[in-house]
């Protein structure tokens, strides 16, 4: 290869996708031969491979990378850990600590991120975000002796990093997201309510920054309930009054999470007020969406109509509106309220924005959710338009296959053959292919990977990857375990920074 970014691309892909089939234990000793690459983004990947693959007997090793300690940099071959391997290992533990049972280790893991935040002469903001996000990712088993204590122990430890002054104020908001998921929603463990008392205070305090609030905002939308009066009237308020924009933005989709009949009307009555900010209305409205589909989901597996008038309002904003990021917002929030009305309409804005593949790929991703059958060749044709633009490939892909189409597969391995198709779009493709999760698909691109004379490295290389995403073990993306709910605006260079983050890995 005369590039060696798209070498690097391709390598990296690669051990992403021998982390997620996972075969046995083996793939160990292939994943740890690519540590001490000199190349930093190959050494990294192969460490958060580590944690996707969920190898047990890796801990060690990326204890040592995220310690520092001699054992570590022996593993790289180098004099020290570099501050994004570091974090990378945080990662890789919390994903393991995540999917093991075994409560000793989750302990070992959680002991050893709680010892890098409170190192003191530990200044990397990445290292210490990283480790919040491990514990995060702890999921103690609370029917267990031993669950019960490790919840005990960190939650005490998060509460105590909360209510510190001293600290980078950055780093300390990822502790309120990751004491939300532990401790869960309503009385499942804060039975007193103290610890909603304590968030919902911090986002009622003006003095405090903009980046607690956002997460405090967030936390509040994975502990609260609907009978929680205090914490709702706090998160709409602040959504009325706050002091970061951003902050607003969440109480929407916080208020959507914690659903009940006094937060939808509030929500539907600020969505429906000209004097709300406009910047404000497509936060709602997915606000909105995400509490009719959560409802749907509780209600049964057949379709429940979402409010009459949720669906109304949204959809007359979205016939007059002309910015086409808050019409595609509208547009994702009708579909989760499996609004069918509005599929003619969102037809027309599809075609009418093809030439701009953002808000063309959310028009047709509307039709995926709303599962519009009718319109599977109108998507296929605007596949077929997409060679060179990989957003609206994604979308549009991801949508035939919400749909149910039989032969979208077959299509997107035709293009991943092309080999004038560069990484952008080669990644999309297989991004689409792992996403549709077709059985089918395994073969022909098996026959791609292995035929080095009829195909070039990167095809090969990304039906490798299509293939690591169809046979993945778990329903959703691997790294959907660290998005989901985080604050994002807080956010650091190996989380989602520059396209280089944890979170921008396929």
């Amino acid at each position: 290869m005369n590039d060696p970014d798209s070498n690097r691309d391709i390598v990296s892909s690669c051990i992403i996708s021998l982390a997620k089939i996972g075969l046995d234990q083996s793939i160990l000793v292939e994943i740890k031969k690519h540590l001490s690459s000199r190349d930093q983004e190959i050494s990294e990947t192969a460490t958060i491979a580590i944690g996707i693959a969920n190898l047990v007997e890796g801990v060690k090793y990326l204890l040592a990378l995220a310690k520092d300690t001699p054992e570590g940099r022996e593993l790289l071959k180098r004099n020290r850990t570099p501050f994004r391997t570091r974090s990378f290992a945080c990662y890789g533990l919390g994903l393991i600590a995540y999917a093991t049972k075994d409560h000793d280790l989750k302990s070992k893991i959680f002991e050893a991120m709680k010892a890098l935040i409170q190192d003191e002469n530990l200044n990397n903001r990445d290292i210490k975000v990283a480790a919040f996000q491990a514990i995060r990712l702890l999921r103690p088993a609370m029917g267990s002796r031993m669950g019960k204590e490790l919840t005990q122990s960190a939650v005490a430890f998060l509460s105590g990093y909360i209510a510190r002054k001293k600290v980078n104020k950055q780093v300390q908001s990822h502790a309120y997201t990751a004491l939300a998921t532990l401790v869960g929603r309503g009385d499942r463990y804060d039975t007193q309510g103290k610890l909603r008392e304590m968030v919902t205070k911090a986002v009622g305090d003006r003095n405090r920054k903009h980046w607690i609030h956002q997460s405090a905002v967030l936390a509040l939308g994975q502990m609260g309930t609907p009978e929680d009066i205090t914490l709702c009237k706090t998160l709409q308020k602040y959504m009325i009054k706050g002091k970061d924009q951003q902050a607003k933005n969440f109480c929407a989709i916080s208020l959507g999470q914690i659903g009940g009949a006094a937060n939808r009307d509030f929500l539907l009555s600020k969505f429906r007020q000209r004097r709300t900010r406009t910047l404000l209305k497509p936060w709602i409205a997915l606000g909105l969406g995400i509490m009719e589909n959560q409802r749907h989901l509780r209600l049964s597996n057949s379709p429940a109509p979402a409010s009459s008038l949720a669906r109304e309002a949204v959809l007359n904003a979205f016939k007059k509106e002309k910015n086409r990021l808050f019409a595609s917002a509208f547009a994702v929030s009708l579909g989760l309220m499996r609004a069918t009305e509005a599929v003619d309409d969102i037809v027309d804005r599809m075609h009418k924005y093809q030439n701009t593949q953002e808000s063309c790929g959310y028009m047709a991703l509307a039709l995926g959710l709303l599962n519009a059958g009718e319109m599977k060749s109108d998507i296929n044709e605007m596949v077929d338009r997409s060679f060179h633009f990989e957003i609206l490939l994604t979308q549009a892909s991801i949508a035939l296959g919400l749909i149910g189409d039989k032969e979208i597969g077959r299509k997107l391995i035709a293009k991943m053959k092309d080999e004038k198709n560069g990484l952008a779009v080669q990644a999309s493709l297989a991004q689409a292919l792992g996403f549709i999760g077709d059985k089918r698909s395994v073969r022909p691109l098996v026959e791609i990977m292995e035929n080095s004379n009829s195909y070039k490295d990167i095809p090969r290389a990304f039906a490798a990857v299509a293939l690591g995403l169809i046979c993945d073990k778990e329903e959703y993306p691997w790294n959907s375990k660290i998005s989901m709910n985080i604050n994002y605006r807080a956010n650091t260079e190996t989380l989602t920074g520059s396209s280089t983050g944890v979170l921008d890995i396929l």
